[in-house]
């Protein structure tokens, strides 16, 4: 028995583009600002459409990556499990660029313990936190991903 793909959206999505990937994904990781969360809900809304969602923190502080500062996103996530057609199930985070392996567990574990306390004051648990990708999903794993992202690991590496 053969079963369909299932597609998660992990990259940065424009608000111009969210009535594309409405319907068409599984889940989308990369909620990481407000104003796409309420574009995804009313676009929900008028298509009968419910998008499981995961918001991406920026665990790093690192300004070449996205996502809501980690004092902020328990607003953030209160505010976005508020609104109808969207299902917030956790959160994601990219690990910081370095072969310190110290620095990434810090990442991780911050994320799983952000993830915790937003779930403590929704009242209920967040299932998914999206964490890892080829060089550290070993690490991801041991802290608690239940989402990783294994492109070169699966695929190889780019082509130029």
């Amino acid at each position: 028995m053969t079963r369909p793909c299932r597609w998660h959206l992990i990259g940065t999505l424009q608000s111009n583009k969210a009535t594309k990937a409405i319907g068409r994904f599984e889940m989308i990781h990369s909620i990481d600002r407000l104003k796409i969360a309420e574009v995804l809900s009313r676009l929900g809304q008028e298509t009968g459409v419910t998008t499981r969602i995961l918001i991406e923190v920026n665990t790093t502080g690192e300004t070449t990556k996205h996502g809501f500062a980690p004092d902020v996103a328990p607003e953030a996530a209160a505010r976005i499990a508020e609104l109808p057609s969207l299902r917030l199930e956790g959160l994601m985070t990219l690990g910081p660029l370095t072969d310190s392996l110290t620095a990434i567990r810090r990442s991780f574990q911050s994320l799983f313990r952000l993830n915790e306390k937003i779930g403590d004051s929704l009242g209920r648990a967040l299932p998914h936190l999206s964490m890892g990708m080829s060089d550290d999903f070993e690490t991801a794993v041991e802290e608690g991903a239940t989402l990783v992202r294994l492109g070169r690991v699966l695929l190889g590496p780019r082509r130029q």
